[in-house]
């Protein structure tokens, strides 16, 4: 099985960042809760709901779909996926397997709500 991860576009690892001094984040449960509606929206609603273009709303729910890859790649290589149906197994920080829109050559992951 051919297994294709995209990496990052650049990476300067020759520049250290300056130290920071870290902060509490405010408004904590009310993020979570915010997010938590959110995830039910589709691209289309939160870009009316921000007044956002439909680019810029699909381009946002493309930043949180890549942060499944590293996991998926974690558990495909734990689990020595040898084919596409090994990875249908997948449920990590609320990605899981969608089989009804899913099809043989294409396997749909989607992050469930709540």
């Amino acid at each position: 099985m051919l297994f294709l991860l995209s990496p990052a576009k650049s990476l300067d690892h020759g520049t250290l960042a300056p130290p920071v001094e870290p902060t509490e984040p405010r408004f904590t449960l009310q993020s979570v809760e915010i997010v938590g509606r959110l995830r039910t929206r589709r691209p289309d609603e939160i870009a009316g709901l921000m007044g956002l273009s439909d680019a810029l709303a699909a381009l946002n729910v493309a930043r949180y779909a890549k942060r499944a890859r590293g996991p998926m790649a974690g558990h495909a290589i734990a689990r020595r996926a040898r084919t596409p149906k090994a990875l249908e197994s997948f449920a990590l920080e609320g990605y899981a397997h969608d089989a009804a829109a899913s099809q043989p050559d294409r396997r749909v992951f989607r992050r469930r709500a709540g």
